[in-house]
């Protein structure tokens, strides 16, 4: 399968919602409060790389912070 350069650094929302082990709907709702960044394309909202490990190391200092 050939990739296309331009989508490198990106995923869907059902790539995103599996990377964060969340749902593809709450994926959409954090994309609209504008807490996860995304780009709306006529193929639908691709989220960078970039942004879904910002989410994770923000989510884990909070889970870090309420168990101390």
């Amino acid at each position: 399968m050939l990739k296309n350069s331009r989508l490198d650094g990106f995923l869907t929302v059902s790539q995103a919602a599996r990377a964060l082990e969340i749902t593809s709907g709450y994926i959409r709702q954090l994309t609209r409060q504008q807490k996860l960044a995304c780009l709306l394309t006529p193929l639908g909202r691709l989220i960078p790389i970039a942004e879904i490990e910002r989410f994770q190391n923000e989510r884990k200092r909070r889970q870090t912070k309420s168990a101390a």
